[in-house]
């Protein structure tokens, strides 16, 4: 049986119901406020926001006021709760929990859980602000602090790599595992010098010589070089891991060998990943890049949980082949 609605639930529909009525009040002067930012922190094709656009911000707001009734009603009535009632008897919850909340490969129970939610949760918000407002017009520090997950990655990675060389008990496909963090973690320092243009961004020099020439962002990198590329590497890259990982998570054959299971990310950060190929489609966008930031990141942490794992328990674990 579900329970009445707690005190918490009718203070949040109530808090919710107040700020939709604030906006409604104050919609005409909202408006003029949000042309405004869009004008000076977001992209447009002319610099100057026109009509059809001032038209969706409108479209925008009326929607987030729509957004806080339906969040009032929902929590005013218990709906969440008669969702997962429903969801629950209609779906095996049990088995979805098992396969995006455990993962047996690392020590820590709640760990899974966490990444999912956190994962699932900036997917979703990086997504909502690509819809709502666009990619920035330029790198914000926002974008400078990303690009770090990309640094502290391949710093993970390095220290993977210095606890597999002293595992007591070799793994099957060593070789493997070892040459896999070197190239991730070379690859990831080179990602994130690319990302600050080697120090461009924060030290401020100008770009010289065929990198002022030729580059498209006059900026001290080489990926600026291929801009017009964009269009078809990003959605190839994004699509692409998202539909090779999709067959290893679901669809592949026997028994995986200890190598690739150990490579293989763990299926937490599905929805991640689907958006991920969702926002590659347009090509290059920033928020291609902060959930890539955030994926690598993630990935290289599970893969170091793994290791101090495999150090501490029994030689057996290494030497048998995972599903």
């Amino acid at each position: 049986m579900l329970k009445k609605t707690s005190l918490l639930n009718k203070a949040l529909a109530f808090i919710f119901f107040l700020l939709a009525i604030f906006l409604i009040a104050k919609y005409k002067a909202i408006v003029p406020i949000l042309t405004d930012f869009t004008e000076q922190h977001i992209q447009t094709s002319t610099g100057v926001i026109l009509e059809n656009q001032i038209f969706i911000l409108e479209l925008t707001l009326i929607f987030f006021i729509l957004l806080c009734l339906l969040i009032t009603v929902v929590l005013l009535f218990n709906l969440h709760k008669r969702f997962f009632y429903f969801f629950n008897n209609t779906f095996d919850s049990k088995k979805l929990k098992k396969t995006f909340y455990t993962d047996k490969k690392i020590a820590s129970k709640t760990y899974a859980k966490r990444v999912f939610l956190i994962s699932t949760l900036y997917a979703i918000l990086m997504h909502l602000k690509l819809l709502l407002t666009g990619d920035p017009k330029q790198e914000t520090i926002f974008e400078h602090l990303n690009s770090l997950l990309f640094f502290l990655s391949a710093i993970v990675l390095f220290i993977t790599l210095k606890n597999v060389k002293t595992l007591k008990a070799k793994p099957q496909g060593l070789n493997i595992i070892r040459t896999w963090l070197v190239l991730c973690a070379t690859a990831l320092l080179f990602i994130f010098l690319e990302e600050i243009s080697y120090g461009q961004h924060f030290f401020g020099w100008e770009a010289s010589g065929v990198f002022k020439e030729n580059n498209f962002q006059s900026e001290t990198n080489l990926h600026n070089f291929i801009n017009p590329l964009f269009r078809f590497l990003y959605p190839a890259a994004g699509i692409g891991m998202f539909t090779i990982l999709y067959l290893l998570w679901f669809y592949y054959k026997g028994k995986k060998p200890i190598w690739l299971e150990f490579l293989t990310p763990h299926k937490n950060l599905f929805v991640l990943v689907f958006f991920m190929a969702c926002v590659s489609y347009i090509g290059h966008t920033e928020t291609f890049e902060e959930m890539l930031s955030l994926f690598t990141l993630l990935y290289s942490l599970r893969l170091l949980l793994w290791i101090k794992r495999l150090k501490t328990d029994s030689p057996q674990i290494v030497k048998a082949s995972t599903v």
